[in-house]
């Protein structure tokens, strides 16, 4: 399996797709949106349609050493605070089921003041499952015509660790943000 991945309880998990569910549980954690790559019992049965493969396997390990600082993941009551810290470059947003947000204009204005100052904002779900469809709901589309990104189906651990290193290679605004649109290593379902 070439990809970083998560084996715990029996089932190999792209590591991305990962969250932990449980801090009790002898299965403590899940990929709640994408399949397991291998389950492991007396034989191991790899699931090769969800294995990602690289377009070279000659290319030597490259370890990002470069990452960002300055990522935040934000409620609503806390929000107004956190969008002013010193130093904060991109947040985590964590909406209600597929991407709705609170509709109360001070919110809307609170974010859209940030992302005019250069801030950063993906949105992913709150939900152990599912997806933010951002087109879905009137503050979705409110929060994509300010500046908002869609996090798809990105657990909020994938998001932030994609912000970190997105955000370390010193891109331009546009560059950042085109980046962030897309999968890189299968973080999300395009």
């Amino acid at each position: 399996v070439p990809e970083v991945s998560l084996y715990f309880q029996n089932c190999l998990f792209r590591a991305n797709r990962t969250t932990k569910r449980s801090s009790e549980d002898l299965s403590a954690f899940w990929s709640y949106n994408y399949p397991a790559l291998a389950d492991v019992g007396v034989n191991i049965t790899y699931h090769t349609e969800y294995i990602l493969q690289p377009e070279r396997y000659d290319e030597p390990l490259h370890i990002a050493a470069r990452l960002s600082g300055g990522i935040a993941v934000i409620e609503q009551r806390t929000l107004r605070a956190m969008l002013s810290a010193e130093g904060l470059r991109g947040v985590v947003l964590e909406t209600f089921g597929a991407g709705n947000a609170p509709t109360c204009e001070w919110f809307i204005r609170v974010l859209e003041e940030a992302i005019d100052r250069g801030l950063i904002v993906l949105n992913v779900t709150q939900c152990r499952g599912g997806r933010v469809m951002m087109e879905l709901y009137e503050t979705g589309l409110r929060l994509q015509r300010i500046g908002v990104l869609c996090g798809h189906d990105m657990t909020t651990e994938a998001a932030v660790t994609k912000l970190m290193y997105v955000l370390g290679l010193g891109l331009s605004d546009e560059q950042t943000r085109a980046l962030l649109r897309r999968p890189l290593r299968g973080e999300f379902t395009a």
